[in-house]
């Protein structure tokens, strides 16, 4: 079926759709969107989509790709339609992304001034500073500590464009903090759009890092101060990070690595690896590189 995208004619539910998601979702009667030639094919090569929002042009050359039954929405922004679609009936599929529960351990202590939305889990012995904001569908396991001004689920600002109209896209998923994490001053931990951020057991943040949406931090990594970590990166167990790296999205770095300070992490690296440099690489052949540039050779 191949209808033009009407706004005013979204019916979610009476279409089938149970998920709002990428192209390449696993879960079964997705809505999804697609831009360029590569999504769409992704699409409509992956049964879990049912309906897909794309141009005109791209439907008109791969029509004759589609080899089942899919719902096809004709806009020429399909981007931004859905994730207007998503703004407003992303938050019906809780099943899917995050629905946390509010509880409060023993011996949880919280700061007067700070602040702690409802469905907020807090284990045994956690501690809240000053200023401290913990938002709704964040969990902190047992003996974490969330420091003075630290921000669990902080909403982002990812935003979709049509001309000087713009979407500021919801974040309905949140934030999964393991037991004996500590998070100190001035941190921002975001929310995800779908799913959950996870900081995994004894991680350590220093002060005023960052930690973008839908990452995973493996257990026991260590991150210094300033640190930025993009969307959707993945650090393994026992990863140290000096001071002010940054690390670009979608990035992953496997357990036991170090990065080194002020390293700008543009490529994924396996375990053990040990890097520095803007972009980064091997440390040890950095460091080679730059004793012949310093020589003159």
């Amino acid at each position: 079926m191949v209808l033009n995208l009407d706004m005013d004619k979204i019916l979610i539910e009476q279409w089938g759709v149970e998920y709002l998601g990428g192209v390449e979702s696993s879960i079964q009667n997705t809505m999804s969107y697609a831009e360029n030639k590569a999504f769409f094919l992704k699409a409509i090569a992956n049964p879990n989509i049912m309906a897909l929002l794309t141009k005109k042009v791209i439907y008109q050359e791969l029509q004759s790709y589609i080899q089942r039954e899919i719902m096809i929405f004709i806009t020429e922004n399909p981007r931004f339609y859905f994730w207007k679609i998503h703004n407003q009936y992303g938050g019906i599929f809780k099943k899917y992304i995050c629905d946390i529960k509010n509880y409060r351990g023993n011996n949880v202590k919280i700061h007067p001034t700070a602040y702690v939305e409802d469905n907020v889990y807090l284990g045994d012995n956690v501690e809240v500073g000053v200023h401290a904001y913990i938002a709704s569908n964040s969990y902190v396991g047992d003996n974490s500590y969330v420091g003075n001004g630290v921000v669990v689920g902080a909403q982002g600002l990812e935003l979709a464009y049509n001309g000087y109209e713009k979407v500021m896209i919801q974040r309905y998923g949140g934030v999964k903090i393991g037991n004996s994490v500590d998070i100190m001053d001035n941190s921002v931990v975001s929310k995800s759009v779908w799913g959950v951020t996870e900081l995994q057991d004894s991680v350590s943040i220093a002060v005023l890092c960052n930690i973008a949406a839908n990452c995973i931090i493996g257990k026991a990594t260590r991150m210094s101060g300033n640190c930025l970590i993009g969307g959707s990166a993945k650090l393994g167990e026992n990863v140290i990070l000096g001071p002010s790296v940054t690390i670009k999205d979608g990035i992953s770095i496997g357990s036991n690595s170090r990065i080194r300070i002020g390293s700008v992490v543009v490529q994924s690296f396996p375990e053990n690896s040990d890097v520095s440099g803007n972009f980064a690489f091997d440390h040890i052949k950095n460091i080679r590189l730059f004793a012949r540039n310093k020589n003159g050779q």
